[in-house]
């Protein structure tokens, strides 16, 4: 697990709430912009899909899925 990888699952979480597409437009632009998952980066990315920035910066900012990330983490190990 690199140290971003909760933030990216958190941003792909809160992404998936405007839509099926909206989470697939985020995942591809992760992958294509690894160097760069801290919580800003993962906004730019955001941005780029055409999310709704409101929405998706709320709820990336306040850790919405976080507590459901670290329970998937821990049963990966």
């Amino acid at each position: 697990f690199h140290n971003q990888a909760k933030d990216a699952a958190n941003a792909g979480l809160c992404a998936s709430e405007q839509g099926q597409k909206e989470f697939w437009k985020l995942h591809d632009l992760m992958f294509k912009n690894q160097g760069d998952l801290s919580v800003d980066g993962l906004k730019k990315l955001g941005k780029e899909a055409k999310l709704d920035m409101a929405k998706f910066e709320a709820c990336v900012t306040s850790n919405k899925y976080m507590a459901k990330v670290n329970e998937d983490f821990e049963y990966g190990k």
